[in-house]
């Protein structure tokens, strides 16, 4: 399987032995730090390293407004109730001078409706639409509305100290605005660690070009997403965020109610079925799981499916980047790969790279011929498992000389290539600029090792 599956951690997976299976079957964790404590998620990510060798897709909420509750609420349809500002039954930010009476709120991912029917600059009183049990830590949406909440709360920079800490490998940024968001972000964290923008709101959608040429990866958040700009307008935007992620060579994550039924039914639907397929089409490099895994009666079961869609679609994936735009050496040489690719009869392509960049704008073109990428570190090793159709190794420290074929003895020893094959490497050579990839070598294996 070539697509990868990226899921959420959460009660229904702490047990060690759940996650370790789950962990074997996917390709990297998601922890969501909207619930729990800083001590909280210290435990959880040393359950993930102590039980797994996949990346940690840090969640920090970002500009993103949520709810503190003492207590669930149950509110029923055309029922008047209050949340103030501070204290008890409150909004974590105060947005009175920023919102009007009829504006409409929703809550939980939408499951909620509200219509404000009057406020003031200590609480907000609102009419409920439909009912609903709310909880603490559920967030809460104004469309169209542009807040100006702090890009990084204090919680989210007590969490970046433990990012920090244990060298995560992904940061993502929920409500991501625009580039400036993300070049703040990378100011306080460790330089290897990189960054997903979630793509929420209108906002980020105006300032999609920005955010990608700064970010590692997008994710396509479409839950919030769908609240701000319409439902119908969500699959479009997914596929212009996919499509412009594939033409940079960064990480394109597809999220949301990806197979919601299945937190209570260990079979899906049709409809998720063709969900996930069209994500794959449209050049997701992973799928994400949230509370399928996180909260649900049948995580493995989700995982299972996600991996039998992927199976049989990707036999139809095609590649979206655009062929005939020149933007440097290293692109240029991306593209020839695509398309020896396309008319040699090969057994896989091999990427010698340092940061990833090399493989990454390999694994755009969606190929058939397997990507094996080679780097000495290990958190781009990590990193990189989460790109379409990549496997990754870590080489503690690259060969001096007779690189490739000595790459290539090693590859043969671990059973990764076979000396009939014939592989192409390509890397960057003599060049001590980074992001540079510049040599292609088209070998029959057990030619190129006699050189040994």
């Amino acid at each position: 399987m070539k697509s990868k599956i990226l899921f959420t951690i959460g009660p229904a997976c702490f047990d060690k032995n759940i996650f370790s299976e789950l962990a074997s079957h996917a390709n990297g964790v998601r922890l969501n730090s909207a619930h729990g404590t800083i001590e909280d998620h210290e435990k959880l990510i040393q359950l993930i390293r102590k039980n797994s060798d996949i990346p940690i897709v840090f969640d920090i909420k970002g500009p993103e407004l949520r709810i503190a509750l003492t207590q669930p609420l149950e509110i029923k349809s055309g029922e008047i109730f209050e949340l103030g500002f501070s204290g008890t039954n409150s909004f974590l930010y105060n947005f009175s001078n920023e919102a009007e009476k009829g504006d409409i709120i929703f809550f939980d991912d939408g499951k909620l409706e509200t219509e404000i029917i009057s406020l003031n600059s200590k609480k907000i009183i609102m009419r409920a639409k439909n009912s609903h049990l709310l909880k603490n830590g559920k967030n809460a949406h104004v469309p169209k509305k542009k807040f100006a909440i702090p890009a990084l709360s204090k919680k989210d920079l007590d969490e970046l100290k433990l990012i920090n800490k244990f060298n995560i490998e992904y940061v993502a940024l929920s409500f991501t605005r625009n580039a400036s968001d993300v070049k703040n972000l990378r100011k306080l964290i460790n330089p290897e660690i990189a960054v997903i923008a979630k793509i929420e709101n209108q906002e980020g959608l105006n300032n999609i070009e920005e955010i990608i040429n700064e970010a590692d990866g997008a994710m396509v958040a479409r839950g919030d997403l769908a609240l701000d700009i319409g439902l119908e307008k969500v699959p479009f935007a997914q596929k212009e965020i996919i499509r412009k992620c594939n033409n940079k060579g960064k990480l394109a994550i597809t999220a949301t109610q990806v197979l919601e039924t299945m937190i209570t039914n260990s079979y899906p639907t049709r409809a998720e079925v063709s969900d996930i397929a069209n994500a794959i089409l449209d050049g997701s490099d992973a799928i994400m799981l949230s509370g399928e895994t996180a909260i649900g009666k049948f995580p493995l079961n989700a995982i299972e499916t996600i991996m039998r869609v992927a199976g049989e679609i990707e036999n139809y994936t095609i590649s979206n980047v655009n062929q005939n735009i020149y933007e440097g050496i290293s692109d240029a040489i991306s593209k020839s790969i695509y398309t020896l690719a396309k008319i040699m009869p090969l057994n896989a392509i091999v990427s010698m790279t340092r940061s990833g960049y090399t493989a990454r704008t390999i694994s755009r073109f969606r190929l058939a011929t397997k990507v094996i990428a080679v780097t000495p570190s290990e958190i781009v090793k990590k990193q990189l498992g989460l790109y379409f159709g990549i496997y990754a190794i870590r080489i503690p420290k690259f060969p001096e000389s007779r690189i490739f074929p000595s790459l290539a003895e090693f590859l043969c020893s671990q059973k990764i290539l076979k000396k009939e094959d014939t592989v192409l490497f390509t890397a960057g050579i003599r060049t001590k600029k980074k992001h540079v990839s510049n040599l292609i070598e088209v070998h029959k294996i057990k030619e190129l090792i006699a050189f040994v």
